[in-house]
């Protein structure tokens, strides 16, 4: 693809994507999003250093014109393409793939799908799509967009890191598109048997929620203590399924670009 015409499939691929966050517009894979779709699917970042090096330009310039075009947005768009005081992981978005260890994906923006052309590809599930969704990490917080499953990507459980706490079955998103800010922990089911997290371990989770008790304990009365402790126990008693820990089926999380872009944790 000539490098006019990746720019243009690449801001109008932003403009719908950014259109369904701050207008709500239905995310539909035409047009830029259908362009995208192919273009990330052409080839493996496997294949070859070059193939690496175009895969990962790629998806660095998705980052850039997702940004760009928020920016000139209003409502909520300048709030996702700024810090506006928020700490941005710098050690980028941590992914687990139906409970499996944690990998911090680095590259800039990530997709997920069966395709072996997908950074994250997920396999044994025929309910996922080839291209599921495409991850977006952005200073004000981490998009989540899926044009490609007509609605198969959803929320399962949302802990609140970003506030201290708190935990729901929250709803799929607007939309075709979910927004994850930075320091929560979000659980997407994508098929019948796969579900990915994005965000902080349960372990870390509860060693900030345990934190924030203590803190709680001295500043406030006991009742007040015993209101936050409480955010421990919705913690714990969770099921398994709601974290996906028990779930160990078939899998394959590519290791070529974790050898070059990301590192276990």
């Amino acid at each position: 693809m000539a490098a006019g015409d990746c720019e243009s499939m690449l801001k109008a691929a932003a403009e719908s994507i950014a259109a369904c966050i701050v207008r709500d517009e239905q995310l539909a894979a035409t047009g830029g999003l259908y362009l995208l779709h192919e273009a990330l699917l052409a080839e493996c970042a496997d294949e070859s250093d070059a193939a690496a090096l175009r895969c990962s330009l790629l998806r660095g310039q998705i980052v850039v014109a997702l940004r760009d075009v928020l920016l000139q947005l209003g409502g909520i768009g300048p709030s996702l393409a700024t810090s506006s005081g928020k700490t941005l992981a710098r050690t980028g978005v941590r992914v687990e793939v139906r409970g499996s260890a944690g990998r911090h994906m680095t590259q800039g923006a990530f997709t997920v799908g069966t395709a072996p052309e997908c950074d994250i590809q997920v396999l044994g599930d025929p309910t996922v799509q080839s291209l599921q969704c495409l991850v977006v990490p952005l200073p004000g917080g981490i998009i989540v967009a899926d044009a490609w499953s007509n609605g198969g990507t959803q929320v399962t459980w949302r802990w609140k890191g970003s506030i201290g706490g708190g935990s729901s079955n929250a709803g799929s998103g607007c939309c075709g598109v979910v927004i994850v800010e930075h320091g929560d922990r979000v659980v997407l089911s994508l098929g019948a048997r796969t579900t990915i997290a994005l965000g902080p371990n349960k372990h870390e989770l509860g060693r900030k929620t345990i934190a924030d008790d203590s803190k709680c304990a001295k500043m406030t009365s006991a009742h007040t203590t015993t209101t936050c402790g409480s955010l421990w126990s919705d913690f714990t008693s969770l099921s398994p399924r709601d974290d996906c820990s028990q779930e160990r089926e078939t899998k394959r999380i590519k290791h070529g670009s974790f050898a070059s872009n990301g590192s276990s944790l």
